[in-house]
C-alpha cells in the first residue's frame, strides 16, 4: 500500500506539472511572444500607419497661433484695402468708375443690412446708368475689376433712346463698421 500512495504521489506531481505546462504554453500562445513572426510585422505595421496618420493630422495645428495671428493681419489688410468705411467712398468709386467709362450715373439708391459678419455692413445699391452700348460693358467690366468689391447682382434694360441705352442695375458691397 505504501507502493501505492508512492506512486499516486508521483501522478499527482506529474499531472499538476503537465498542468502548470499547459498553462505556461496556453499564456506563452496568447502573448506577443507567442505569435508568429508575419502576425508581429503586421502588427507592427498597422501601428506604424497609426502613428504617421496621427502625426498628418497633427501636423496642421502645428504653429497655429502664428497662422491665427497671421490670418488676422491679412483679413485686417483685405477690410482696409478693399472694403469702404463710408458711403461717399463707394459713391466715389461710382463716379470715378463712370466719369472713366464715359456713362452717366442716374439715381442711385444705398440700403443697408446686417451682413451677419462682424465689423461689416452689407450695402445693396441700385444705378441707373445711361450711355452707348461700349461704355456701359466698360463700365460693367471696371465693376468687376474695382479694388472696391462691387458684386454685380442683376442688370436691367431701361429704355433706349437717341443711342443711348439705360440700364437699372442691382450691385452690393460691404462697409467697414469698425
Amino acid at each position: 500500500m505504501a507502493n501505492m500512495q508512492t506512486v499516486r504521489r508521483r501522478m499527482m506531481a506529474l499531472i499538476i506539472f503537465l498542468v502548470v505546462l499547459d498553462l505556461a504554453a496556453i499564456a506563452l500562445l496568447l502573448s506577443p511572444v507567442g505569435r508568429s513572426r508575419d502576425a508581429r510585422i503586421e502588427e507592427y505595421d498597422r501601428v506604424r500607419n497609426q502613428l504617421q496618420a496621427k502625426r498628418r493630422e497633427a501636423l496642421p495645428a502645428r504653429d497655429m497661433d502664428k497662422k491665427l495671428l497671421t490670418a488676422r493681419e491679412e483679413i485686417s489688410e483685405f477690410y482696409k484695402d478693399r472694403l469702404p468705411a463710408h458711403y461717399s467712398e463707394v459713391t466715389a468709386a461710382l463716379g470715378t468708375l463712370a466719369k472713366d467709362s464715359r456713362v452717366q450715373l442716374g439715381q442711385i439708391k444705398y440700403d443697408a443690412n446686417d451682413s451677419g459678419i462682424p465689423g461689416l455692413q452689407r450695402l445693396e445699391i441700385q444705378a441707373q446708368v445711361t450711355g452707348d452700348y461700349a461704355s456701359e460693358m466698360r463700365f460693367i467690366n471696371g465693376l468687376e475689376r474695382e479694388k472696391t468689391i462691387f458684386v454685380v447682382n442683376s442688370v436691367n434694360l431701361g429704355e433706349a433712346q437717341a443711342g443711348g441705352v439705360r440700364l437699372e442695375m442691382n450691385l452690393e458691397t460691404y462697409l467697414r463698421t469698425q
